[in-house]
């Protein structure tokens, strides 16, 4: 732990406030906040040199100026972002081609959530053809390698380039074996 506080601007005001006002003297004031008197020092410094802020019109203009025109952007971002949305679902693309043609560019993720898709669809495969793909190779080791286990098995399909575990392979083994 640092020992250093940090103090919310309300809270030093307040303080700067109390020590102006000089009903009670700073030292006081500092025993009561349980804060330094140099700390106090300073708050009353940079609140007496911007106090004439306080009374220039238009200082915080700028500031309010950025802000409007930011709201206006993210309300105009916001509304291209609902059109593009019912675009692409009136269009009749499939959202994975739209994800796949621009998946370079944007990342997926991002393309996902204005699609109203969820990465797990765009990321989902359908086993059927893979599965077909891996009956194939397990009737190619079997027949190499008759006394072959599911244990052997999957060890040989991923030393093949398969990405399979011992789950899937005995569950294919088990459905060959029942034709």
């Amino acid at each position: 732990m640092s020992g250093r506080r940090e103090f919310s601007p309300h809270f030093k005001v307040q303080v700067v406030l109390e020590a102006l006002k000089g009903e009670r003297s700073q030292a006081q004031i500092c025993r009561q906040y349980n804060i330094s008197c140099e700390l106090l020092r300073q708050w009353k410094k940079q609140f007496l040199e911007r106090a004439h802020l306080i009374f220039t019109p238009g200082a915080n203009s700028k500031e309010h100026q950025r802000i409007a025109e930011l709201e206006r952007l993210v309300g105009k971002l916001t509304y291209e972002l609902s059109v593009s949305k019912k675009v692409f679902s009136l269009l009749g693309y499939q959202k994975r081609e739209v994800i796949e043609m621009l998946k370079e560019e944007y990342p997926v993720r991002l393309l996902c959530q204005i699609l109203d898709c969820a990465p797990s669809s765009y990321y989902y495969r359908s086993t059927k053809e893979d599965d077909l793909l891996l009956r194939e190779e397990i009737e190619r080791i079997a027949m190499e390698f008759p006394r072959y286990g599911y244990r052997r098995m999957t060890a040989e399909l991923r030393r093949r380039g398969y990405a399979v575990n011992h789950k899937r392979v005995l569950r294919i083994m088990r459905e060959e074996k029942c034709k």
